[in-house]
């Protein structure tokens, strides 16, 4: 899931994903993830969108650990890429875009025409 939300923002207007922190404000901090530390989830993130997104788009996404009430939040800032953002799933490239709240996949001609506007 945070994999198609950062390539939706890449393929949108950018955006900000806050991971640890609930869709209600609530925070519920990094732990969760089971990560022994925060070094290893960066560098996990890191190699997921190397593999899966390409070490290419690194230079529009910046990671931010900060301080949430009383939790530790990731924060990812994702600028818009100059160029279509796919994402690997097994086998196939999916191609996701964020419109509003959500994160949806764009397939066939949807996908061509959000590409022919965009780039």
């Amino acid at each position: 899931a945070v994999l198609r939300t950062i390539a939706g923002f890449l393929n949108a207007k950018g955006g900000k994903l806050f991971i640890g922190i609930a869709d209600d404000g609530t925070a519920i901090g990094l732990e969760e993830d089971g990560f022994p530390n925060e070094d290893k989830l960066l560098l996990h993130l890191t190699n997921l969108i190397n593999s899966r997104i390409g070490k290419a788009y690194n230079y529009y996404i910046e990671f931010n650990i900060q301080d949430y009430l009383d939790k530790r939040a990731l924060v990812v800032q994702c600028k818009p890429s100059n160029s279509v953002v796919w994402v690997k799933v097994e086998n196939d490239q999916k191609f996701y875009v964020r419109t509003g709240a959500s994160t949806s996949e764009m397939t066939g001609a949807d996908a061509q025409a959000y590409m022919e506007k965009r780039f």
